[in-house]
């Protein structure tokens, strides 16, 4: 289907939303609109690459494999952002990570060869993609070098507290949504690590525990950012 129909089911505001980006896709491309559930892998490592992926709501996690060591998840997609492009852009024949669905997710799809034609024909959506691409790639360069200097406690710590900002309501106690073994993914430690971290954090009362499920209130917050600028001296 063209651009026109995938949009046609999406409501108005989305549609506002991703009107100043999408005026300019090439006209009569082919749109293919996808779903994913939580957990559910859109992209392999080692697949072919041919698509590049928009997304409209929900989350997708970036994981690379580690020969004889746990996955890392090198960073999180959100809406509006594309993914599949950074291979593509490099001449790369095959996609270098995977990306799976954090949350229920709606995308949409379209091919290697429509993109590039996007970005061709289009140079200011050219040039916003280099700089958010850029932009991207020194964000995970910084983590990388933060990360390489942290222990494992360190590392829980972080993916806690930007855990609790992307919560919408972060000024109250929030349950955080990140799984353990979503943290394990994100710091390269075991789940056997992380859960002894968080103990550890929950009888300092850095973090409450209740039934497995991890609260953090902005008083905790602010005490477990102290901790984790200590760490990072």
């Amino acid at each position: 289907m063209n651009l026109f129909e995938a949009l046609g089911s999406e409501g108005k505001a989305l549609r506002e939303k991703l009107e100043p980006m999408m005026k300019s896709f090439p006209c009569g491309a082919s749109v293919l609109p996808l779903s994913l559930a939580p957990g559910e892998a859109l992209i392999r490592e080692g697949d072919a690459c041919e698509r590049v992926y928009l997304l409209l709501s929900g989350r997708v996690s970036v994981i690379i494999s580690r020969p004889r060591l746990s996955s890392y998840t090198v960073t999180e997609f959100r809406p509006f952002e594309f993914f599949g492009e950074y291979e593509l852009l490099a001449g790369k024949n095959q996609y270098l990570a995977e990306v799976r669905a954090v949350s229920p997710c709606r995308l949409l799809s379209f091919s290697a060869g429509t993109y590039l034609q996007w970005m061709k024909s289009n140079p200011e959506f050219f040039s916003e993609r280099v700089r958010s691409i850029v932009g991207a790639l020194l964000d995970q360069a910084v983590n990388e070098r933060t990360r390489h200097f942290l222990d494992a406690p360190g590392r829980v710590m972080q993916v806690l507290l930007r855990a609790y900002e992307a919560c919408r309501e972060p000024q109250e106690s929030v349950r955080l949504t990140v799984t353990r073994a979503e943290i394990a993914e994100r710091t390269g430690c075991s789940v056997r690590t992380v859960n002894r971290v968080i103990r550890s954090l929950a009888q300092a009362k850095l973090v409450d525990v209740t039934h497995g499920k991890i609260r953090l209130d902005a008083v905790q917050r602010q005490a477990l950012l102290r901790e984790f600028d200590l760490r990072l001296q």
